[in-house]
């Protein structure tokens, strides 16, 4: 049995300690007085939050690289570090620490190879593997405030990262033939097809086929991007054009959903249709700021279930205080309310507030009243 092996070696040592700490520390504490009108009770309420506290420290790190010379020469490049980590808080689900924590420390010694490759003028040949993946196609509302999940219908995975790849100026080939008849084969290309006009192409095939595609048009001071995936018979597919005043999102996988915001300024616009397959639902909404008052308005329709609901809100920043006061109400006969008022000014460096929140009140809750004080870091 033969066997083809290409090894690339470098022995490289990193003199001295380079020592660089990071310490995050957020969190605040809490004293409320919570009047619940539904059960007519009343108590304090004790609270301490810790967002984010941890510390790392880099003890050592180093790199070396090596390459030969010539028309044909590989290169090599290498780091190494260690690490220390201090932190990861096993907080509850309201992030509140009572003392009886413990964090989740580390020590990590690490080292990479971070290139490693064969060049002969415009061409390389790389030996740390090849793609095992791509996707270009992104929902607009996946990483929204409003937890939307994720509607990929496809994320084209093939091979298992093993291989080599070829490159050619902006073109790249992967290989990768697995022992014992695995394999997978993949090219990639980015390419600029005229002023402001740029793209990308990649196809795979490991027994099916996947691409993807991505093109970028500039249109005067806007934009279109168009980003395509496909797997077997699935596909994603997003665009945007971001146009002043208006940027329209369209997105293709699970179903399809498009979305239109236009800035009138002062007044934000927005028509939200998700599931326009399926459920068609709709959300509008409305903003906008007169003087001091931050004002928005929604409303929604989910024409598969002919629930609706409307909601409103008005904030008012005062020097001494600012106001905020909302609610809503739903096809369901579900209004709910909310107000409050926080100051910053009444004790230097706390938030005092008075807050009421009712989140039924044509059904049995009537909600609460809550007075308290809050320092935070």
């Amino acid at each position: 049995m033969k066997k083809l092996s290409i090894v690339l070696l470098v022995l490289a040592m990193a003199g001295g300690f380079a020592f660089a700490a990071d310490i995050a520390v957020t969190g605040s504490a809490s004293a409320d007085v919570e009047f619940d009108l539904d059960a007519g009770t009343f108590g304090l309420v004790n609270d301490t939050y810790l967002g984010d506290i941890s510390f790392a420290l880099t003890l050592a790190s180093g790199s070396g690289e090596a390459a030969g010379s010539g028309d044909v020469y590989a290169e090599i490049g290498i780091d190494a570090g260690i690490d220390v980590y201090v932190g990861g808080f096993d907080a509850d689900d309201s992030g509140a620490i009572d003392g009886t924590e413990s964090a989740q420390d580390e020590i990590n010694a690490w080292a990479s190879v971070s290139y490693a490759n064969i060049i002969a003028g415009d061409w390389t040949v790389g030996i740390l593997g090849s793609p095992d993946g791509f996707g270009s196609a992104v929902s607009y509302f996946d990483d929204d405030e409003d937890g939307a999940a994720d509607q990929d219908a496809v994320a084209p995975a093939f091979g298992a990262g093993t291989g080599l790849t070829i490159s050619y100026q902006d073109f790249t080939i992967g290989a990768d033939f697995a022992v014992g008849g695995a394999y997978a084969v993949s090219a990639v290309a980015a390419m600029d097809l005229a002023d402001g006009v740029s793209g990308s192409v990649g196809v795979a095939y490991d027994g099916a086929f996947s691409a993807t595609g991505t093109a970028a048009v500039a249109i005067g001071d806007g934009a279109l991007d168009l980003a395509v995936d496909f797997a077997g018979t699935a596909v994603d597919v997003s665009a945007s054009v971001d146009y002043a005043p208006v940027v329209l999102s369209v997105y293709y996988g699970a179903d399809l959903n498009a979305k239109v915001a236009v800035d009138l300024d002062p007044i934000a616009l927005s028509v939200d249709v998700r599931d326009i397959l399926t459920n068609q639902d709709i959300s509008v909404s409305a903003s906008t700021t007169v003087d001091a008052a931050d004002i928005s308005l929604g409303f929604g329709y989910v024409i598969g279930t002919s629930a609706w609901d409307v909601s409103g809100e008005v904030g008012y920043a005062l020097d001494e205080a600012d106001l905020t006061l909302g609610g809503g109400y739903t096809s369901a006969s579900v209004l709910n309310l909310y107000a409050s008022i926080e100051s910053t000014t009444l004790i230097d460096g706390a938030t005092v507030s008075l807050a009421y929140e009712g989140t039924d009140l044509t059904g049995a809750d009537l909600g609460a009243i809550t007075a308290g004080v809050t320092i935070s870091l």
